[in-house]
């Protein structure tokens, strides 16, 4: 059964729990909580507490010889000490002879003879009662011990809705619920169990790992980084929300094709709402001694090309606005328009939900064949929301992002790698 209490504190609500319930009652939650009502808007906070016991458990009470005896003797008890006083007992008078054919006499029953304590007696042999604190940490460990065993049982079985139609094998099922717990969407995840599973039965020599790495490969796509052709300049344009990484990711890309690669590369910022942006560009601009081109108007755009027609390799960075904006979508598209870049990347961030995936794909569905930049990889431990978001877009994976260093926390995304973690707890 479970009970609410309220009190004024947590100290009178654990009285009033172990005063009614005993001290078996386990505590399910505890909160502060302001009693409504002009009366209490100025009052302080109460406590509430939900208590769950057993309510047919009957309770130790007390013997009422050992109540009565406490008190009828415990002052005597207290004062043994410092008193010479003996037991409050009459002592049992002698024997007396009983003529021949006469009834007894009534004779008082013999009074138990107690010997004094000493309060040090009392303090040794009585047990340590369990002090509050300890009693609402043993409380605590068996609550933690109840919420982990429920997040182990949901973490099993939430995301997972059997399909009456299919029994999984118990390897096909092992795989099922890693991926899930990875986050792979529950859809995409029982398509790849039941895919699996048909495959299966035609090819006895394949495995289940296998077959489903090879299925999330095929979903993720083959990986497509930057690729340049001699004597041919490649524009290649950066699109992406607000604060995902773009920026970032195209000043790691830059720093790679100056210093490792070796080629002639320039930069075209079309942010201009953001002096942040401008500054980051330039300082790296300068670091690298490579061109900067600011463009206020689209015609900036081509003008700035033209400057930097002798570079093997431009990026151009956006401005990020919030998916779904109207005017945002068609500044891209414009932005497209002039520069006729050949790569587009559109940035999302891997700690990104599904439904919010769905809406920055949507949002630049009209900027065409582009591929994706996964960043931030580094701030979540779960791989399911690259194959989502490569599923969802059914767009190329070009590269992902590790962390901040420039340039070394980026590399042309790995699908096997990346299969491989989705099915790995």
């Amino acid at each position: 059964m479970v009970k609410k209490y309220e009190a004024k504190d947590m100290k009178q609500a654990m009285d009033d729990i172990v005063k009614e319930l005993g001290s078996e009652a386990v505590i399910l939650n505890s909160r502060k909580i302001k009693k409504r009502g002009l009366n209490n808007l100025f009052q302080k906070p109460i406590v509430e507490v939900m208590v769950a016991y057993e309510p047919n458990k009957p309770r130790k009470a007390k013997p009422a010889a050992q109540q009565a005896a406490r008190e009828a003797y415990g002052p005597f008890i207290i004062n043994a000490k410092n008193s010479a006083q003996t037991p409050p007992f009459a002592p049992l008078p002698a024997a007396v002879p009983v003529p021949a054919g006469a009834a007894p006499a009534a004779v008082p029953l013999r009074q138990p003879q107690f010997k004094p304590l000493q309060i040090n007696d009392i303090s040794a042999a009585a047990p340590t009662a369990p002090r509050a604190g300890s009693r609402l940490n043993e409380l605590d460990d068996k609550i933690s011990s109840l919420d982990n065993a429920l997040n182990d049982f949901m973490h099993k079985f939430a995301y997972i809705k059997r399909d009456i139609t299919h029994d999984f094998s118990p390897e096909v099922e092992k795989l099922l619920l890693t991926a899930s717990a990875n986050q792979v969407r529950e859809e995409l995840a029982l398509s790849l169990a039941r895919e699996t599973e048909e495959i299966l039965k035609t090819r006895k020599d394949a495995g289940a790992y296998e077959v489903m790495h090879h299925l999330i490969c095929e979903h993720i796509g083959e990986s497509a980084p930057i690729t340049l052709k001699k004597f041919k300049q490649k524009v290649i344009l950066f699109i992406g929300p607000t604060g995902v990484g773009k920026t970032t990711s195209l000043v790691k890309l830059a720093s790679d094709f100056a210093i490792n690669q070796k080629k002639r590369v320039g930069i075209i910022n079309t942010d201009t709402y953001r002096i942040a942006a401008h500054e980051q560009l330039r300082t790296y601009a300068d670091i690298l001694d490579i061109p900067l081109g600011i463009a206020y108007r689209m015609e900036d755009v081509q003008e700035a090309l033209e400057k930097m027609r002798e570079c093997d390799i431009v990026f151009i960075d956006t401005a990020g606005k919030r998916p779904g904006d109207r005017q945002h979508k068609e500044d891209i598209s414009k932005i497209i328009e002039f520069a006729q870049p050949e790569d587009i990347f559109l940035c999302v961030a891997a700690p990104t939900c599904f439904s919010a995936i769905t809406e920055v794909v949507d949002t630049y569905d009209s900027a065409g064949e582009y591929k994706l930049l996964i960043t931030k990889l580094d701030e979540t431990k779960y791989r399911g929301m690259v194959l989502n978001t490569a599923h969802y877009a059914k767009r190329p994976l070009a590269y992902i992002t590790t962390g901040q260093n420039v340039p070394d926390d980026l590399a042309a995304a790995d699908t096997k790698l990346l299969a491989a973690q989705i099915l790995e707890r």
